[in-house]
């Protein structure tokens, strides 16, 4: 008698890469919402970024459960004298951030020894700052948020309405930032650019509260990349800037990363 004859050993199946994932993850979605209306946004706890008893918040996240104990704050109590006589002069910065172009506008990194003092979580006062004008002051109960080219038409989106979860749920996630200047001082000692001179510490790790954009594009009719919708153009208010044809600064970015919700990209408030 002759044994059966071996089974092929099947291969093991390879976890998804980081793309297949993203695709995964996107096709589930849109799946989700198709079959039953309904998106990766519903059911997501509220997390507001309000600070518990113990001095820690709750962040957003999938897995478990998750505190975070934030630092002291270090907020300044009045306006540096050289804010006094510029735009910002309602702003209390923190006496021992480097100013990095004179006076105004407003760019500047904390001391190394600051930062790295302050431990991972980086205070508001202590946080890296790239500004390109005066900062703008707005009033929470009139300012609004201009969208257009939506499918559902032009709308104008208040902070309350932001906050409310009309649009998405309010999530708080920790976020990494880094100037692409970081550093920039040691490469203009070597061959001029046209930066500025950064050091080493522009460079912040903070927690943000907000609503994700792809939650926000969603409810506005947008949950796929369209030859209609193709990039996020984001706009500040015109003459907020000295140059250019309308003083107005903006940017934009791919609708694919915007429609991604695994990039945490946020309203921020």
């Amino acid at each position: 008698l002759r044994p059966p004859p071996a089974r092929a050993q099947r291969r093991p199946r390879e976890p998804p890469g980081p793309v297949m994932a993203a695709c995964l993850r996107t096709a589930t979605g849109g799946l989700l919402a198709a079959l039953t209306g309904k998106s990766l946004a519903d059911g997501e706890p509220t997390r507001d970024g309000a600070l518990d008893a113990e001095g820690k918040l709750q962040l957003s996240v999938d897995m478990e459960t998750m505190y975070l104990t934030m630092p002291h704050r270090q907020d300044a109590e009045e306006v540096d004298t050289r804010d006094a006589d510029t735009p910002d002069a309602w702003v209390k910065r923190h006496a021992d951030m480097v100013r990095l172009t004179g006076r105004h506008p407003f760019n500047s990194e904390p001391p190394l020894k600051s930062l790295q003092a302050a431990g991972w979580i980086t205070p508001p006062s202590l946080h890296v700052v790239r500004n390109h004008g005066a900062v703008p002051k707005l009033d929470y109960e009139t300012h609004r948020l201009k969208v257009t080219g939506t499918p559902n038409g032009d709308v104008e989106i208040s902070l309350a309405d932001l906050e409310s979860g009309k649009y998405g749920p309010v999530v708080t996630v920790p976020v990494t930032f880094i100037c692409a200047g970081n550093r920039r001082k040691e490469q203009n000692m070597t061959k001029k650019t046209i930066g500025f001179n950064w050091g080493c510490a522009a460079v912040g790790n903070s927690i943000w509260t907000g609503v994700r954009l792809c939650d926000v594009l969603a409810t506005l009719g947008i949950m796929e990349v369209s030859e209609q919708h193709r990039h996020v153009h984001f706009a500040g208010p015109q003459g907020e800037l000295p140059a250019g044809k309308t003083g107005e600064y903006g940017t934009s970015i791919d609708m694919g990363w915007a429609l991604d919700r695994e990039r945490d990209v946020l309203l921020a408030f």
